[in-house]
């Protein structure tokens, strides 16, 4: 515009130059900022490269897990993490392997060459098969290789996620927002400027800068630079706590969290529990005949308890089963706790009014006069609290 601008008003130029500036300082900072980002990313892959003893043409050598292939003898040892699905063919007697990465199951498997009647019909119950990303914690052996990538168990599952539909993050979400509500107000602006301009006679060429310069200045040139500058602080301050991020998005949506809730090994991977074990008539019971007897140190060294599977012709048996119907079904009346505000605000009027009372005397008319008033009012106050937190949720 200065360039064809009569009059040769520098301001124009100015403005343009300063823009010019401003993109390309943002620009080269989220430039800068994502390249960091992205070596902090390197950075945690650097934690999953690792090496692994193979046996080749008879010679034992160390190669890096990802040029494993089937056929491969691969040399396990404590500590050792599997690089591939692998059938175990020689083993010493204690060869332990941890599939919690894989089935949750915080005790250790242990392996041996023989495949097991189970495995018969489930693989993954066999006795002889270690799977890729399972961590070797004691013994060592030797297995062959059936399976690498994409084709062993825990690559299928991870096929399995990475095609399933993907959510927004709630940063996403909110910065979405953001600019549609900017892009509509800058916008807004600039035509209505601009139109002003007519009903005023204020040249087009003048209402049109005018237009596009409200426009621009609605524009936070410097967001994603500052977004990008928080997001990649924060991931190398988690880095330092051992936390890796592969989504600098989702970081946000971890800072939002205030409770994360668990619930025990198995239900996480199978959505169902189990009853492991049984307890009547002053005995343990096992409650499958496969599983094994639980062992601990007694006075006479080691001793076994759950030998026997449970049966439902024991009359014990039976009532604890009847208690269990019964107490599905039972209410529980929750108790009005001391610190709840309205029982406490007339504690306190009641100590005021009866200051010779002593604390014992406060103590008991709390618990038999003024307690059992609020009972109603507390079941109220939790029901509606709950009911929110379940609506809100859902």
């Amino acid at each position: 515009m200065y360039g064809i601008d009569s009059t040769h008003d520098t301001s124009n130029l100015v403005l343009a130059c300063v823009l010019v500036a401003l993109v390309l300082l943002t620009g080269t900072f989220s430039y800068f900022q994502n390249k960091s980002g992205e070596d902090v990313m390197e950075g945690f892959k650097d934690f999953a490269k690792s090496t692994v003893q193979v046996k080749r043409s008879g010679e034992a050598k160390m190669i890096e897990a990802y040029l494993v292939v089937v056929g491969d003898v691969i040399v396990l040892g404590s500590g050792n993490k599997v690089a591939a699905d692998m059938r175990i063919f020689i083993s010493t007697s204690d060869l332990n392997v941890d599939n919690s990465s894989l089935t949750g199951e915080t005790l250790p498997v242990k392996l041996s060459p023989n495949c097991g009647t189970k495995g018969l019909e489930d693989p993954k119950e066999a006795k002889n098969l270690a799977f890729f990303s399972t961590l070797c914690t004691g013994g060592g052996g030797s297995g062959v290789v059936i399976k690498t990538g994409g084709q062993t168990f825990i690559g299928r599952i991870a096929d399995l996620a990475a095609t399933a539909e993907t959510q927004e993050t709630t940063l996403q979400v909110e910065i979405e927002k953001l600019i549609y509500f900017l892009a509509i107000v800058a916008i807004s602006f600039g035509v209505i400027f601009f139109c002003l301009g007519f009903i005023l006679n204020i040249p087009p060429l003048v209402s049109l800068i005018n237009a596009i310069g409200l426009i621009v200045a609605n524009v936070p040139e410097g967001l994603l630079g500052a977004i990008t500058l928080a997001l990649t602080i924060t991931s190398k301050k988690m880095f330092a706590y051992n936390v890796l991020v592969k989504n600098l998005s989702s970081i946000e949506t971890l800072g939002a969290l205030t409770c994360i809730c668990s619930d025990k090994t198995g239900t996480l991977t199978q959505n169902k529990m189990t009853v492991q074990h049984i307890w009547y008539d002053k005995e343990l019971f096992k409650s499958k005949d496969e599983q094994h007897p639980i062992q601990h140190d007694g006075e006479n060294g080691i001793e076994e308890l759950a030998t026997q599977t449970f049966s439902v012709e024991h009359d014990s048996f039976n009532i604890l089963q009847l208690i269990g119907v019964c107490g599905s079904a039972a209410q529980f009346l929750t108790e009005v706790p001391l610190d709840f505000k309205p029982l406490n605000d007339e504690k306190i009027q009641f100590v005021n009014d009866n200051p010779l009372l002593s604390d014992e005397e406060v103590q008991k008319h709390l618990l038999n006069n003024i307690r059992p008033k609020y009972q109603k009012e507390y079941a109220e106050y939790i029901s509606f609290n709950i009911d929110e937190a379940v609506t809100s949720k859902s």
